[in-house]
């Protein structure tokens, strides 16, 4: 009686200490990652320059500077892309894709010179059930360079419909051969 009485005490033992173990390997990689993820990210920093206490999306052009610092040895032979998203929308005809036109000025964040001018480049969102849907079209540039400053994001969209409406859009600079991206600007907007 006393050895199956041990026997069933060893096996809730044995049962409870894979449970503790499951939730220690378990908690572990969570925290490994969160670590990873603190101390490893880019050395930018954002700063917003305008003022903004409401946004009508049902006018145009929306105008929306950025300021970024890059990292500390500046920038050179970059890929730049803006992208535009919508939120959560609800829409009749998702075949009907969201067509925006674009322009983009980078400007020193001291003089306000104009670096670069980016002028009507054309853009389209492709929503699920749209038989463009997994079609990206995101214009890049090539080969900007940008030293260790500010500088500002001045962009300017219309959209070319009213399907929906555009909640949000980033900009991302991927420096040539390497496996990571600086994301520039990354802006969730509500109405």
């Amino acid at each position: 009686m006393i050895n199956k009485t041990n026997n069933i005490f060893e096996k809730i033992l044995y049962a409870l200490s894979i449970c503790i173990g499951v939730v220690v390997g378990i908690f572990s990689i969570f925290a490994v990652a969160y670590i990873v993820d603190a101390y490893s990210k880019p050395s930018i920093e954002e700063e917003y320059s305008f003022n903004l206490t409401e946004i009508n999306f049902k006018e145009n052009p929306i105008l929306s500077p950025y300021v970024y610092v890059n990292s500390k040895n500046g920038f050179s032979d970059l890929l730049l892309f803006v992208s535009f998203e919508t939120g959560n929308v609800v829409r009749l005809n998702y075949e009907k894709d969201i067509g925006v036109v674009y322009s983009m000025k980078i400007k020193d964040y001291k003089t306000n010179e104009v670096i670069y001018d980016l002028e009507n480049i054309y853009s389209e969102i492709h929503l699920p059930g749209s038989k463009n849907f997994g079609v990206q079209l995101e214009p890049h540039f090539n080969n900007i360079s940008l030293e260790n400053k500010k500088y500002i994001f001045d962009l300017k969209y219309y959209q070319t419909n009213n399907v929906d409406v555009i909640y949000h859009y980033n900009g991302i600079m991927n420096p040539k051969y390497r496996k990571y991206e600086y994301k520039l600007f990354d802006i969730l907007m509500s109405v």
